[in-house]
């Protein structure tokens, strides 16, 4: 039977005897739970193990070696290591232990001692010189104000002296500190760009009112506008309509730069700049943009992350970046299978870790990455072989996912409830035959992953039963063509987020009335027990308008207002949907940000100012990447207040 030990190292300790005794034990307490494959705690009441401890990670003969019959119970597990064989490792390198159990091969990867080991180096100190008592003056033996200056200078300084160390006659002396020069400044110019100067007496420095404006002139008609850098003057625009706004959205390509390239996905980096990860020439690319708008031209970074190309499509497809724990970008996406790119700084330009992390054939489209409550990656995609829907955990400790834990979430099984947008029945409703296309992941309230994806035909919400999603998982269908015999399919672009009320809400495309879906689920895990109440569907008001809402991307405001970013095929437009409730049933504002065949491939996320910004793909034989950076909460094109 083959075992695994899931979480190890829970206490590492040494026992050290006192100085007095002979010898001192050299002893390792270690503590394991040990799991069949399948994830069930193992109980034995005697289990002979191997422990090898090693100098390297991986290779190399064994320093140490002992056998123990061990006793499990409900999977627990305590050995004292050094007992049947002597410890007698100096402890001043890095170790790592390795565990077999029975006749099992070694389990991998092995872990490193921590550092109360090397402690055992400590046993040397027993033979060092002692002082005697009456060598040693404690601080309650001196008296409150019995030192005085006489025992540090030669003589009692005088009032308002200090005392000095004067390092020619290694003694404190007595000496009287210089009177401050002061000073008083005579003159105070001011350069290009303020008045007010010199002042030699009194006066005031203000602003030159020529620098209200550009240093240079603008032509009669012009307007000045803001770059990101700089003022500079510019042909006014004519507002499409709410005659005397401001247009208040940044629309444009990346730092006054073409970036062709294609499946963009963005996230907000620790120092406040937008990430993007992108696919362009059978590679992963990032840019690093070099203000929160990702319009300034100078110090935009662009880099090369991964050359190779993949299986079915280039290295780099079907992005998902997040930033880790330590403020770095992590990548998820497709090429020869499934992929994570590390980055080594936030703008991924050096010392990057590419980690194949599932190397079966045709697998690792659709990924969709978030950080776990532990610190660790979590990844969901689509295993085109097997039409499943698979979750790679990355272990917390694991710079680039080398050591992860690979599961099929779900295989394509029948999953009920059946529901519409109208009410649920509670027969099992098939999958369509392309189980965990369209996937979305996000942490629920609970700490635990929740997935949304298409299964060919239907949407489901798979939410994970433990932080590997290997047990206890509940796949849900949250609305399926079947309920009301409409076979057109439901449930593709989909995109989770998590509610301020713990809630998720996914936004999706409904191929039935080829128009933008949501679905708030109204239990944490989407799950289904009455006819109705179990889900809230809305989406935008015009339902009249057909094949709009595919890529759609969804996050949640700073008001806690869900904000929808996705491609109106109809009118080649990237639209922006703002609801104004938790679940997107009441009135939803929709604003045409980009009308010039944008929209497609989109990928949403808040700034640090609270405020939404979007990358996208604008054109179709040379697709080039775009940032939106909404100037309102909803992306308003023309906005004012009254």
């Amino acid at each position: 039977m083959k075992l695994r030990v899931l979480s190890v190292l829970v206490a590492v300790a040494l026992l050290f005897a006192s100085l007095a005794q002979a010898q001192i034990p050299r002893t390792i307490s270690y503590q394991g739970y040990l799991t069949s494959t399948n994830g069930a705690a193992t109980s034995s009441a005697t289990l002979p193990m191997l422990f090898n401890i090693y100098s390297g990670l991986t290779g190399g003969a064994a320093l140490h070696s002992e056998t123990q019959n061990v006793t499990v119970s409900n999977g627990i597990f305590n050995v004292l290591l050094g007992t049947s064989t002597a410890l007698i490792l100096p402890f001043d390198a890095p170790y790592y232990l390795g565990v077999t159990v029975g006749t099992d091969a070694e389990m991998a990867p092995r872990r490193p001692l921590a550092a109360s080991p090397y402690a055992i180096r400590a046993a040397t100190a027993s033979s060092a010189d002692t002082l005697a008592a009456s060598a040693i003056v404690p601080g309650a033996q001196i008296a409150d104000a019995s030192v005085s200056a006489a025992k540090l200078a030669a003589s009692s300084c005088t009032d308002g002296q200090v005392l000095q160390y004067n390092a020619s006659s290694t003694a404190w002396v007595c000496t009287t500190l210089a009177a401050s020069s002061g000073g008083t400044v005579t003159n105070i110019n001011t350069g290009p760009g303020l008045a007010g100067g010199p002042i030699t007496s009194s006066g005031t420095v203000s602003l030159a009112s020529s620098q209200l404006l550009p240093t240079t002139t603008c032509a009669s008609g012009q307007i000045v506008k803001w770059n990101g850098s700089a003022w500079f003057c510019a042909a006014a625009g004519s507002p499409a309509f709410n005659a005397g706004a401001t247009q208040v959205n940044a629309i444009g390509i990346i730092g006054s730069q073409d970036i062709p390239g294609d499946f963009p996905s963005i996230a907000v980096g620790a120092d406040g700049l937008p990430v993007i990860a992108y696919m362009y020439g059978a590679s992963l690319r990032v840019v690093k943009c070099a203000n929160a708008a990702c319009s300034r031209p100078s110090g935009v970074v662009n880099t090369l992350v991964d050359a190779n190309g993949g299986y079915y499509s280039n290295s780099g497809s079907y992005t998902s970046i997040t930033i880790g724990t330590d403020g770095l970008p992590v990548i998820s996406y497709s090429g020869s299978g499934l992929r994570v790119a590390k980055c080594g700084d936030p703008a991924c330009s050096a010392n990057n870790v590419v980690t194949i992390v599932d190397a079966t054939v045709g697998v690792g489209q659709y990924s969709s990455i978030v950080i776990g409550a532990d610190g660790g990656p979590v990844i969901a995609y689509f295993d085109a072989a097997n039409k499943a829907l698979k979750v790679v955990k990355c272990y917390s400790y694991s710079k680039a996912c080398e050591f992860r834990s690979i599961v099929t979430v779900d295989a394509g099984a029948d999953a009920g409830p059946n529901c519409n947008s109208y009410m649920c029945t509670f027969a099992s409703v098939p999958s369509g035959g392309q189980t965990g296309q369209y996937t979305s992941i996000a942490i629920g309230s609970d700490g635990l992953p929740i997935i949304s994806y298409f299964d060919g035909a239907n949407l489901r919400v798979a939410k994970c039963g433990n932080v590997l999603c290997s047990a206890s998982n509940i796949i849900s269908t949250v609305d399926s063509s079947f309920a009301d015999n409409n076979k057109a399919y439901r449930g593709t672009y989909s995109s989770i987020s998590i509610g301020s009320d713990g809630l998720p809400i996914i936004s999706y495309y409904n191929s039935a009335y080829t128009f933008l879906s949501t679905v708030k689920c109204l239990s944490a895990n989407c799950t289904c027990t009455t006819a109705n109440g179990c889900y809230s569907y809305g989406g935008p008001p015009n339902f009249s308008a057909s094949n709009i809402g595919q890529y759609s991307s969804i996050a949640m405001g700073t008001d806690g207002l869900p904000i929808i970013a996705y491609y109106n095929a109809t009118n080649l437009a990237l639209n922006i949907a703002r609801c104004s409730t938790a679940d997107c049933s009441g009135s939803i504002s929709v604003n045409a940000v980009d009308t010039g065949n944008g929209g497609r491939n989109t990928s949403i996320t808040i700034g640090t100012d609270g405020l939404p910004i979007i990358a996208y793909v604008t054109g179709t034989t040379a697709p080039i990447i775009r940032v939106v950076k909404c100037g309102n909460a909803a992306c308003t094109p023309y906005y004012r207040r009254r």
